[in-house]
């Protein structure tokens, strides 16, 4: 297997002068570790949602926890999510709650298996998709669910790989004139739309997209400028020295075509990071991420400085 050459990236810092960014950690006792946070605009705050896992990520190889009495390892690699208020500087505002499947949910064994969330609101309820991973089988699939604010996930909808496939994750939620427009890759860009009211979806190619976000997938929800939607994107390439994650800005326009990218960045280091949260309050935009499947972080920045770092092009 050919590796790529490990390229030099620029830190988010470099790109967008206004970045600050500061660490979510709320853990007391448990010795699973935070991360891929999804965060979105609620009230005067933030609302976000963190995973944490039972294991570590140690020279990119899963190492399950298996030393902590308040969750002893059954042998499979598991997955819990809480639920989190934050005010407008990112500090904790209430106790994090954990998520659970409610008493009458249809799928119980999806407990503990609902990775890497991405909230997103429809008519004033918290929906959020995320991929149900089945480690044994060594498959995932993507699922909306429906969200209380207490946490409790009470409904949820199967989207079928529109190719087929065993695995599927990383697809980019927008939400736009009623319907749930599901990104499943970016070039060629193909959509997958769905009236969760109506229980339908499309699968439909928005535009050709460009080659150099060929292999690029989404990370963050999107979130509206104006009628256009942006939206973080990463590509996991694994180089001569370990993986890389490097991540963009992208435009998509009216019609959910490319129209706008920024070059590549990282957050702190070249290696495993993740943003699976994008925001905007006004002219601030705030990203939440992992870093090595070991922390959760979140940070700000002007839309100024971001829309800066985009390179426009003829919608494709």
């Amino acid at each position: 297997m050919s590796l790529d050459k490990r390229q030099e990236l620029k830190k988010i810092s470099e790109l967008c002068p206004s970045w600050i960014y500061k660490k979510i950690d709320f853990r007391k006792n448990s010795k699973w570790p935070l991360f891929n946070p999804s965060v979105l605009v609620d009230g005067d705050g933030f609302l976000a949602v963190v995973r944490t896992a039972n294991y570590r990520l140690i020279s990119h190889n899963l190492h399950p926890i298996t030393d902590d009495p308040l969750n002893p390892y059954t042998g499979l690699i598991r997955t819990r999510n809480y639920l989190i208020r934050l005010s407008h500087q990112f500090e904790l505002v209430e106790e994090p709650i954990p998520m659970s499947l409610s008493p009458n949910f249809s799928e119980p064994s999806w407990e503990d298996h609902l990775e890497d969330l991405r909230l997103f609101v429809i008519d004033g309820e918290l929906y959020a998709i995320a991929a149900l991973y089945e480690h044994k089988e060594d498959r995932s699939s993507i699922k909306i669910v429906s969200i209380d604010r207490e946490g409790k996930i009470s409904q949820a909808f199967n989207v079928p790989s529109p190719f087929g496939r065993q695995k599927e994750k990383n697809w980019i939620p927008i939400y736009k004139n009623n319907l749930l427009h599901l990104i499943h890759t970016c070039s060629p860009t193909i959509v997958v739309t769905v009236d969760i009211k109506a229980n339908t979806m499309t699968t439909w190619q928005s535009g050709s997209g460009i080659a150099e976000l060929n292999g690029w997938s989404g990370s963050s929800q999107g979130c509206a400028v104006g009628d256009w939607t942006l939206c973080v994107v990463h590509k996991r390439t694994l180089t001569n020295t370990g993986l890389s994650y490097p991540h963009r800005f992208v435009m998509f326009d009216a019609e959910l075509r490319v129209c706008a990218i920024s070059d590549k960045f990282v957050f702190h280091h070249d290696g495993v990071e993740f943003c699976a949260g994008l925001a905007k309050r006004e002219d601030q935009l705030v990203l939440s991420y992992g870093v090595n499947d070991g922390e959760a972080m979140i940070g700000s920045l002007s839309l100024y400085d971001a829309l800066n770092t985009l390179r426009w092009r003829a919608p494709s």
